[in-house]
């Protein structure tokens, strides 16, 4: 991957919303594949480890709630991911009611 050279604009335009535009060059094979993406790619592997270090780091930890929990899956097949992260400071055992069909 590589940053978009130039000038990447933006804003909102009233009556459609937020936009994105810039100017891509294409310099390839007529059926090659190319992506965009508006940040560095962050791979749904990267992802899930990355909840499970943060879960796991705060597990233990006095003053800090982290817990992850799946909400549904993706076309894909693949976990969408809740990532709470609050104080302990007066947490209890009480939980919301789940909406229906929302939770696998």
């Amino acid at each position: 991957w590589k940053k978009i050279p130039g000038r990447v604009m933006f804003g909102v335009k009233e009556g459609e919303g937020f936009q994105v535009s810039f100017l891509h060059c294409f310099n390839c094979k007529e059926k090659e594949v190319t992506y965009f993406a508006l940040c560095f790619p962050f791979s749904y592997e990267d992802s899930i480890n990355k909840v499970e270090e943060i879960c796991s780091k705060y597990q233990k930890h006095p003053n800090i709630y982290a817990h992850q929990e799946t909400i549904c899956y993706s076309v894909e097949g693949r976990k969408v991911q809740l990532l709470t992260i609050s104080s302990r400071d007066g947490i209890t055992d009480q939980e919301d009611p789940l909406i229906e069909g929302l939770f696998p």
